[in-house]
């Protein structure tokens, strides 16, 4: 419960967009518990946040709210206060970069939100147009729409109003001047209208404008977003809603959402779980999600299953848990309606983070990865089923060491990291240093045989700092193989193939597709002992290390606080190296390994989805 009166009650999606975005926790601290900050969010939310995202449009609570009157004091000059909603007066608090003050004293400003809201704002940010406020307009313009339509287009820059193409609104406006009588605006019975009332600061804006209008520039600029905690106590505020049984009244079939273009491993997990789908004869679409334009986007096999919209009764989001909240605020709750909801989200922590534990009311179900990302998920109010991630290992490039440069005799390591991810959860300084200690650079090539150790990585120079301190480990030795260049999938499948074992020494995983990949290609792996590589590690071919738990620090991870994971024991991982090198030259048999293919976890997706659809159509 808020200490003080907002004109609109502050709905949870509010909150949770808020969460969402760094830049508008900075820009608007609603964790101070000031009514200025809050009505300032507010007005963003109505001029921008509608226009951004459809679930805000959708909200049927916050419409109704929005189209309440407005009690805006009497102005000299005035004639348009009296047809305000409070969405027109957040509009001008939203555009007046969050000051009362201009709506509240000066008839221009009243005039200038008026012009903006009608010129096409209303229906741009899908507002209806109530009776009160019809009777109101015309009470205010005698039925005149021809001065009505002046006070429109007589502000400098405003485009003229051409009644052949007037839009919904204009045309609703028009003809209510016709029909109506002239009376004088009346608000529906059992409406209240919002207290509207100047605060401390907004009395001393009014003493000297210029000034208040520098003061909140300069206060904007010393923001800064709340830490963890606080966040975490913010968002307890959201009640607990349950979620009531989904009734499915959509054919049988999937709407995968997720990166379906993105060359990155969680956009590998939709187009694997695509393939898995056609596999098990199961109807599917996939709605792309699209990304930021420092990932690559080309990887186009899976064009021809992209639709524009879901057909399905049953939406699985391939995508983290933080992600899946901007797609539902995109897509707006219809979307939802009338569908089952999996949320597949990787995570690779030990526990769910409690500030975004919110997410759980918008799914009805969710799958883990692995069953360390099951757990993770356990104070979830929803059913969370571990169901196992396909992989596929095909179409293999036709590539030999000599294409990549590497040597031909050599047993070679391999590791792939993108410095995009969190390079110290992936850790690829600790498996150098692993290497050296395992094969030290002075030492005799008799004693360790001819080893080389190949890192490729994605976006090298997008981390400069973590990057430096790589080359600074890897500068003067020669048999650590950097392979830079932008491979397509194929490509990266050649190149493990062409090496004997795949390390990983990883701090948490939430699922290790490359691991699997090698695996599913005859490589030995050496891996962490720890999180959601431990559901494959029985493999013969699978090397765990020991590790330490260790708390998760600042900067380490996305919401790190009372979170930990694991320290691998690097002289462990340097014992498996050396024993694996030397078992090279005794030519070791490999054991197949084919538990994530298509054609063995297809029956699972299948069961289960079909389990569901029984249990949720009329």
């Amino acid at each position: 419960m808020l200490p003080f009166e907002l004109p609109t009650p502050f709905y949870g999606i509010l909150l949770a967009l808020w969460h969402l975005r760094p830049d508008l926790q900075k820009r608007y601290p609603l964790h101070h518990q000031r009514r200025d900050d809050y009505l300032a969010y507010l007005g963003w939310c109505f001029v921008h946040g509608r226009r951004e995202h459809q679930a805000l449009r959708d909200h049927q609570g916050w419409n109704a709210a929005l189209s309440r009157p407005a009690a805006l004091p009497p102005l000299k000059g005035d004639r348009w206060g009296g047809t305000f909603s409070v969405g027109m007066y957040l509009a001008a608090i939203g555009r007046s970069q969050g000051r009362q003050l201009p709506i509240l004293k000066r008839a221009k400003s009243r005039l200038r939100t008026f012009r903006w809201y009608w010129g096409g704002a209303s229906q741009q940010l899908g507002m209806d147009i109530p009776a009160w406020q019809l009777d109101a307009l015309s009470a205010a313009y005698g039925n005149d729409f021809s001065a009505f339509v002046e006070d429109l287009q007589s502000g400098r820059g405003v485009e003229p109003v051409d009644e052949d193409s007037m839009d919904a609104a204009l045309t609703t406006i028009q003809s209510h001047f016709a029909a109506a009588e002239l009376q004088q605006a009346k608000r529906p019975e059992g409406t209240e209208i919002p207290k509207v009332s100047m605060t401390l600061g907004e009395a001393f804006g009014m003493a000297s404008p210029k000034l208040y209008g520098y003061w909140s520039f300069l206060r904007r600029q010393l923001r800064r977003p709340p830490s963890a905690s606080v966040m975490q106590h913010m968002m307890q505020a959201l009640p607990e809603t349950a979620r009531s049984r989904p009734e499915i009244r959509y054919p049988f079939g999937v709407n995968l959402f997720g990166y379906a273009h993105g060359e990155l491993g969680i956009g590998e997990d939709v187009r694997m779980l695509a393939l898995t789908l056609e596999k098990a004869g199961i109807p599917f679409c996939v709605i792309n999600i699209k990304l930021g334009e420092n990932v690559s986007q080309r990887d186009i096999s899976a064009t021809h299953w992209v639709a524009e919209e879901p057909r399905y009764g049953i939406s699985v989001f391939c995508m983290t848990g933080i992600e899946f909240l901007r797609a539902y605020l995109e897509f707006g709750a219809d979307s939802f309606q009338g569908r089952y909801t999996i949320g597949q989200w990787p995570w690779e922590l030990p526990r769910w983070p409690e500030s975004w534990e919110h997410c759980y009311s918008l799914v009805d179900e969710i799958w883990g990865i692995s069953e360390f990302t099951s757990t993770s998920y356990k104070r979830a109010p929803v059913p969370v089923t571990t169901i196992p991630l396909p992989v596929i290992v095909e179409p293999v490039a036709e590539r030999s060491r000599s294409d990549f440069g590497l040597p031909a005799d050599d047993y070679l390591f391999v590791f792939s990291f993108d410095m995009l991810s969190t390079p110290t959860r992936k850790n690829p300084a600790g498996l150098i240093d692993a290497f050296h200690q395992a094969f030290p650079l002075d030492a005799p090539v008799s004693a360790t045989g001819r080893v080389g150790l190949v890192l490729k990585i994605n976006h090298a120079h997008s981390n400069r700092a973590e990057w430096r301190k790589l080359e600074q480990k890897i500068a003067h030795d020669p048999r650590i193989h950097l392979v830079e260049e932008t491979l397509r999938r194929p490509d990266v499948l050649a190149l493990y193939k062409c090496c004997n074992c795949f390390v990983s020494l990883h701090r948490s995983e939430g699922f290790g597709r490359s691991l699997v990949e090698s695996l599913m290609l005859g490589l030995d792996v050496i891996a962490t002992g720890y999180s959601g590589s431990m559901d494959y590690s029985q493999n013969d071919r699978v090397h765990t290390v020991g590790y330490q738990l260790v708390p998760v620090k600042e900067g380490e991870y996305f919401l790190p606080e009372g979170q930990h994971w694991a320290e691998p024991d690097l002289v462990d991982a340097a014992r498996h190296m050396r024993e694996l090198a030397s078992v090279f030259a005794s030519g070791k048999n490999s054991v197949p390994f084919d538990a994530y293919s298509p054609d063995v976890v297809s029956a699972t997706y299948k069961r289960r989805l079909e389990q569901i659809y029984t249990e949720h159509t009329t």
